[in-house]
């Protein structure tokens, strides 16, 4: 699942875009209006969209259904944070690192998201990440 039709190259803080645009479900509350986008735009917090999005998108390989049916529940859950439906990832045997996860990314306020680099460290996703010496050690092939 990706969505790149809207992609583009942020340089130089131009990474807020003027218009909305996306995927229906893998919007982030702040461009819907549910959520302040943040005052500043920094570096750590510019990409806070993206990491919405990736929340959602492990949310639904976990569980095969989207974090928020309607509109409805996403605008509660920005008013309600606890009302996060951790049950889904419970029931299909998700552990509470995962949940962590999942939720740190998709947390309603912008600037309280990780950023790319804090979710690569995160201890759900460490010990999967190739190492170094792995990665180094892949020969190829001279065609």
């Amino acid at each position: 699942m990706g969505d790149f039709g809207i992609s583009k190259r942020a340089e130089d803080g131009a990474a807020i875009s003027s218009s909305l645009k996306g995927t229906l479900g893998f919007m982030a509350p702040e461009l819907h209006g549910f959520a302040e986008a943040g005052k500043e735009c920094s570096s750590d917090n510019a990409q806070a969209a993206d990491m919405w999005s990736l929340g959602e998108l492990v949310f639904r390989m976990l569980t095969k259904e989207p974090t928020f049916r309607s509109m409805g529940l996403l605008f509660n859950y920005v008013r309600n944070p606890e009302s996060f439906p951790s049950s889904a990832l419970h029931a299909h045997s998700v552990s509470l690192s995962g949940l962590d996860f999942v939720k740190s990314a998709m947390t309603p306020a912008p600037e309280k998201r990780p950023t790319a680099d804090l979710a690569l460290h995160h201890n759900w996703i460490e010990p999967h990440r190739p190492s170094i010496a792995r990665s180094s050690s892949i020969t190829s092939v001279g065609y």
